[in-house]
C-alpha cells in the first residue's frame, strides 16, 4: 500500500504538473479537431521524451492519449462529426439528443460516464496485472478472430428485423477492408490502378463523410437550428449537466458493464478503441428496456460507448506494460518510450518498476478527471452552436470535414474519399439499408484477414476445439438469438422507427441490394484469379455476401410483387400510395419537390444510420436545395485542387452565406476572410508548426 501512495510523489513536482497539463491541452486540441490521430502526435513527441526523467515523459505521453476520447465526443454530440473515430458511436444518440434541445445533458452524460470507464479502467488495470496474464496469453488467432465475429453479431443486430441487411452490409464493409496491397503476397487488390489506394482506404475520411456530409445536407436544406427547440425551452424541459449526472447514475449498472467490456477489449492485442465502442452500443442497446429508442435519442446509447472509450485506455495498457505486446497502435508508441527510457516490459513492471507502473495509472485517472471537470466548464458556452441557425453552421462544419479529412496525410484524395462516402451514406439510407455494419466491418476486416490466414496455416479445423472459442462461438449464438427473441416480443412487429431498421420493402432497396449482389459477383471472379493468399479471403466475403445479397433482393422483390397484385383492384392514387417507390403522374416541379423531400427523408430522420425512418415531410425548405448542396461539394472539391483549401472554402463560405443564408455582402464577405483566415492558420500554424502533421501541396499554405 505503501507503494500505492509513494506513486503519486512524482506529481507533487511543479515541473511534471505543468507537462501534464500541457499534454493535455495538446491531446484537448487533437481530440476536438476531427482527423487529427493521438497515434500521430505521440509519435512527434517521442524526441522529447530523451530529455525527461520516466514521470515526466509518461505524463507527457499519457496526458495526451487519456483526455482525446473525452474532448472527441464534444464534436460527435455538438454538430455530429466524431473528433476521433472511437467517437462515432455517439453521434447515433448524441446528436439526435442535441437536435431535440438536449446538448448539455448528452454532453454531462458523456463526460461522466467517460470518468468512470477511466477510473474502471485504470482499477481494472491495477488488480488485474498478476490475473490476466495467463488468459491473454491465450488468445491467439482463433480466439481473435471469433471476437470479431461476436463483435459484428452484435452491431449486426442493431438492424434489428433488417438483420439480413445488417450483416450484407457488414460484409461489404469486410471487402471494403481488402482494398489496397495485400501483405503477404504483395498484391495490389482493387486498387483500380491508383497509387492512392495502395495502402488501402483509412478509417479516418471514410468515418468522417459517412457521419458528416448526411448532416451537412440536412442543416443547409433548413435554416432551423441543430437544435429543434429554442434555448429557453431547451432549458424548461430540463437539459442541464446534472441530468447527465443523474442519467449515469440510473443507468450505472449500463455503465459499469460497458466499462468493463471495453477494458477487457483493450487487454487484447489488435482490437482498437472502435471495437470497444461500437461493442459497448451493441451492449447498452441489447440491455436496454426500451431499444426503440436507440438512434432516435437513448441516453444509453451514450453513456455505454463513453464509457468503454475511456476503459479501453487503462486495458491496453496491460498487455503492454505486462508482456511487451502494445494493446493497440498507441501502445506500440509507448513501447517507444519505453526503450528509449530503458525500461523492459514484463515482470519488472510489477516488481522493481512498479512505483513507474502505479504512477502511470494515476495520470489516467487523474487526467481523465481534470479533463471531465474543464470539459464540464466548457459545456455552458460550446452548447450554444446547437441554436445557432443551420445555414450558418453549414460553412464551418464543411470546413472541419475537411480538414479532419486530411489532417493525417494532407491528401486530396482523403477529402475525396470522405465526400464519396458520404454521398454513399445518403443513398444507403434512401434504399433502407443500415451504414454502421458496413462502418464495422471495414473497420474490422484487416484483423479479421489476418487472424484467417493465420488460423488456416497454423490451426486448420483443430481451431474450432478450443475451449475460449467454443465459449465465445456459443456467446454469438446467444447473442444473435437474444436478439432475434427481444425483437419478436416488439411492441410494433412492423416499425418504421428507424431503430429497428428497414422491413418496408422499396424498389431502392431492391436496386441498392442488386448493386451489392454485382459487386460481389465481380470482385468473387477477379479474386479468384489471384494467388490463394491474396484472394482466398475476398473470395470468401465476397461468396458469402453474394449469397446474402441475393437471398435479400429475391425476398424483397417477391414482397413487392405480392403488393403490387393486391393494389391492382385499386384506384391508381391509391394504389400509388400503398406501393413504396410509385410515383404517380406530376408535373417536373412537383418530381423535383419530391427528389427533394426524398433526399431529405433519407438524410433527417431520426435514425438514418440504421435504416429508412419515417419522418414528416417539411414544406418547401428556404435553404439549400440538397441535390444543389452535394453539387456544391463537388464543386469545393475542385477549388480545394485548383486553389487549396483556405481560398477554396472562403469563397464557398461567401457563395453560401449569399446565396443560401441570404446574408449581406459585407457580413458574408468579413465570415470568408475569417474563414479562410482560419484554415490558414490552423493548416500552417497549429498542424504544421505545433504538431508537425505535414500539410502536404494541395493545401497551398504558403
Amino acid at each position: 500500500m505503501t507503494v500505492f501512495w509513494d506513486s503519486l510523489a512524482p506529481l507533487a513536482d511543479p515541473k511534471t504538473i505543468i507537462i501534464l497539463l500541457i499534454a493535455m491541452a495538446l491531446g484537448a486540441l487533437v481530440g476536438f479537431l476531427p482527423g487529427l490521430g493521438v497515434i500521430t502526435t505521440m509519435a512527434l513527441l517521442l524526441p522529447f521524451v530523451t530529455d525527461l526523467d520516466v514521470y515526466q515523459a509518461f505524463a507527457l505521453l499519457l496526458g495526451v492519449y487519456g483526455i482525446t476520447a473525452i474532448t472527441g465526443d464534444l464534436t460527435a454530440v455538438l454538430i455530429g462529426v466524431p473528433g476521433q473515430p472511437t467517437s462515432a458511436p455517439l453521434v447515433l444518440d448524441g446528436f439526435e439528443m442535441t437536435k431535440a434541445g438536449q446538448p448539455k445533458r448528452a454532453l454531462g452524460g458523456a463526460i461522466f460516464a467517460s470518468v468512470v470507464g477511466a477510473i474502471v479502467g485504470a482499477a481494472v488495470l491495477g488488480a488485474s496485472l498478476p490475473i490476466l496474464r495467463p488468459l491473454v496469453l491465450k488468445f491467439s488467432s482463433p480466439e481473435i478472430f471469433v471476437l470479431i465475429l461476436l463483435g459484428l453479431t452484435m452491431v449486426g443486430g442493431l438492424s434489428g428485423r433488417a438483420i439480413l441487411k445488417g450483416v450484407t452490409a457488414g460484409f461489404f464493409g469486410l471487402l471494403l477492408s481488402t482494398v489496397g496491397t495485400e501483405a503477404q503476397a504483395g498484391l495490389p487488390r482493387f486498387t483500380l490502378g491508383q497509387d492512392y489506394l495502395l495502402d488501402g482506404l483509412a478509417i479516418v475520411p471514410l468515418a468522417i463523410g459517412v457521419f458528416g456530409i448526411p448532416e451537412v445536407l440536412s442543416l443547409a436544406r433548413s435554416r432551423k437550428s441543430i437544435s429543434r427547440v429554442s434555448s429557453t425551452v431547451s432549458g424548461e424541459s430540463g437539459d442541464s449537466v446534472w441530468a447527465g449526472l443523474r442519467d449515469t447514475v440510473k443507468h450505472k449498472w449500463t455503465v459499469l458493464r460497458c466499462s468493463v467490456l471495453g477494458a477487457f477489449i483493450g487487454t487484447v492485442p489488435g482490437l482498437g478503441g472502435d471495437v470497444a465502442a461500437w461493442a459497448a452500443y451493441g451492449h447498452a442497446m441489447q440491455t436496454s428496456k426500451e431499444k426503440e429508442k436507440f438512434g432516435r435519442g437513448a441516453v444509453e446509447g451514450i453513456l455505454g460507448p463513453a464509457a468503454s472509450n475511456n476503459s479501453r485506455e487503462g486495458g491496453s495498457l496491460i498487455p503492454t506494460i505486462a508482456f511487451g505486446v502494445p494493446g493497440g497502435a498507441a501502445m506500440a508508441v509507448l513501447l517507444g518510450a519505453f526503450v528509449m527510457l530503458g525500461l523492459r516490459p514484463g515482470p519488472d513492471m510489477v516488481g522493481t518498476n512498479l512505483d513507474v507502473t502505479l504512477f502511470m495509472i494515476w495520470v489516467l485517472v487523474i487526467g481523465n478527471i481534470l479533463g471531465g471537470v474543464v470539459s464540464l466548464l466548457m459545456i455552458r458556452y460550446i452548447t450554444k452552436v446547437a441554436y445557432i441557425p443551420g445555414t450558418l453552421l453549414v460553412p464551418f462544419i464543411v470546413a472541419f470535414i475537411f480538414i479532419g479529412a486530411a489532417a493525417e496525410t494532407g491528401q486530396f484524395a482523403d477529402v475525396v474519399v470522405a465526400v464519396l462516402f458520404g454521398l454513399l451514406a445518403v443513398l444507403m439510407q434512401r434504399a433502407g439499408w443500415p451504414i454502421i455494419p458496413m462502418v464495422l466491418g471495414f473497420i474490422l476486416g484487416r484483423q479479421e484477414e489476418n487472424s484467417f490466414w493465420l488460423n488456416v496455416r497454423l490451426f486448420g479445423w483443430d481451431a474450432l476445439t478450443r475451449p475460449i472459442v467454443l465459449i465465445l462461438l456459443a456467446v454469438t449464438a446467444l447473442t444473435v438469438w437474444l436478439t432475434y427473441r427481444s425483437l419478436s416480443r416488439s411492441e410494433t412487429p412492423t416499425s418504421e422507427d428507424g431503430s429497428l431498421g428497414s422491413t418496408k420493402a422499396s424498389w431502392a432497396s431492391v436496386a441498392f441490394g442488386g448493386c451489392l449482389l454485382g459487386l460481389f459477383v465481380v470482385t468473387g471472379l477477379v479474386a479468384f484469379s489471384w494467388p490463394r493468399n491474396a484472394g482466398g479471403f475476398p473470395l470468401f466475403v465476397s461468396a458469402v455476401g453474394a449469397t446474402m445479397a441475393l437471398i435479400q433482393v429475391g425476398r424483397e422483390a417477391a414482397r413487392l410483387r405480392r403488393s403490387s397484385v393486391d393494389q391492382a383492384g385499386l384506384p391508381a392514387a391509391t394504389a400509388s400510395e400503398g406501393v413504396p417507390g410509385s410515383v404517380g403522374l406530376a408535373t417536373s416541379h412537383e418530381v423535383e419537390a419530391e427528389v427533394s423531400h426524398a433526399l431529405h427523408d433519407s438524410i433527417a430522420g431520426e435514425h438514418p444510420s440504421l435504416g429508412t425512418v419515417e419522418v414528416e415531410v417539411e414544406e418547401p425548405a428556404e435553404g439549400a436545395n440538397a441535390l444543389t448542396m452535394l453539387l456544391s461539394l463537388f464543386v469545393l472539391l475542385a477549388a480545394f485542387w485548383a486553389v487549396g483549401l483556405p481560398l477554396a472554402l472562403g469563397a464557398y463560405t461567401l457563395y453560401f452565406l449569399l446565396r443560401v443564408h441570404g446574408s449581406g455582402l459585407l457580413r458574408a464577405a468579413v465570415a470568408a476572410v475569417l474563414t479562410a483566415g482560419f484554415v490558414y492558420l490552423l493548416i500552417s500554424v497549429v498542424m504544421d508548426g505545433i504538431l508537425f502533421v505535414p500539410p502536404g501541396r494541395l493545401w497551398r499554405t504558403g
